[in-house]
């Protein structure tokens, strides 16, 4: 799923051409939002058009090369929260266990959540995927494996 999110500067060379070298135009763009993912993000694309519309530079991640600028985000973002309950603390029974996830991301639809139990930990009989989310106010589908 991707959406185009562009900022365009219009009329902001109204004090006359530049003469002599191309300028260099610095600016900064406050409070975007970083990439959720680590994995390198695509290329800026840039176009500059004259004020007839037609294109004078373009830059796209088609004719990108190694130097295109691009964004990676440099470690994982850990949980604001993560809180866990037990129904009981005596070694050896069966136990419910409450667990709050407070993410420090946002979630999407197609995005999956992966809890290991700590060793000692083990599955019983009865062990169950989770009953209903309250946030969410559904059951969340999942799978229960054990090697």
């Amino acid at each position: 799923m991707s959406s185009t999110h562009t900022v365009t500067v219009l009329r902001g060379f109204e004090s006359g051409p530049t003469d002599g070298n191309p300028p260099s135009l610095e600016f900064s763009i406050p409070y975007l939002r970083n990439p959720r993912s680590v994995s390198t993000s695509g290329t800026f694309n840039v176009t500059i058009f004259d004020y007839t519309g037609e294109i004078l530079y373009f830059f796209n991640e088609t004719l990108a090369n190694e130097t295109a600028p691009t964004v990676s985000m440099v470690g994982y973002s850990a949980p604001n929260n993560l809180y866990l309950q037990r129904s009981t603390e005596q070694n050896g029974l069966v136990a419910d266990y409450y667990i709050q996830l407070q993410s420090s991301n946002y979630i999407q639809e197609s995005d999956i959540i992966w809890f290991k139990l700590p060793d000692g930990v083990r599955f019983s009989l009865d062990t169950e995927c989770f009953e209903n989310s309250t946030q969410i106010g559904k059951q969340l589908p999942c799978d229960i494996s054990s090697d």
